[in-house]
């Protein structure tokens, strides 16, 4: 693993939009926020207002940069747009209903999937994103969606999480004597979101 990659980063999946209420795969469609959304968001820049992120790196699709915007606006750190950090392309899956992973499924193990970006090809491009993000002055906040956490889980090979609209995940590398990451979800169930 590149060294650049064993630096502290936090993440933030996007906040709900109609399609997430849906349950559609919404891959590179560019769909906004809802409202729930937008209050997630907030409620994410309150999490985050007193941590040490020095800058903020998001996918370019919409969800993913308003989000980062309403985090900024509290937190007063610069945006940068990495175009690798966008969601993974579903082809003509993309606003069809999620069928409790089958689709998913077959595209791990390597199945072409009709205009989808294979999942190798999905996983290369996710890594370049965070290196180009780590690049940034950090700590970096990495603000994208739920397949490229996905695809950074399986890289790493950290347990498998659905990280959840705008709960904000704090990484730190491991040191000299641990073998692994440590990965601390910073949100606060209690509030219903």
């Amino acid at each position: 693993m590149h060294n650049l990659v064993h630096k502290p980063f936090y993440f933030v999946r996007h906040g709900e939009t109609d399609w997430n209420r849906r349950h559609l795969y919404m891959g590179s469609k560019d769909i906004p926020l809802n409202q729930r959304g937008i209050e997630q968001s907030k409620l994410a820049a309150d999490w985050l207002k007193d941590e040490p992120i020095v800058h903020i790196a998001t996918s370019p699709l919409s969800r993913a940069r308003k989000t980062a915007e309403i985090i900024a606006e509290k937190t007063q750190k610069p945006i940068t747009i990495i175009d690798d950090l966008r969601e993974c392309g579903w082809g003509v899956n993309e606003g069809e209903p999620y069928d409790d992973g089958v689709i998913l499924q077959k595209w791990f193990k390597g199945e072409a999937l009709e205009g989808a970006e294979k999942v190798h090809d999905f996983g290369a491009r996710v890594m370049r994103g965070l290196e180009s993000a780590l690049e940034l002055p950090g700590p970096v906040l990495i603000v994208a969606h739920g397949g490229v956490y996905c695809a950074i889980q399986r890289v790493f090979g950290w347990p498998f999480i659905n990280v959840k609209n705008c709960s904000p995940l704090y990484h730190r590398p491991p040191e000299k004597s641990q073998r692994s990451w440590f990965v601390a979800d910073l949100s606060n169930r209690s509030s219903g979101l």
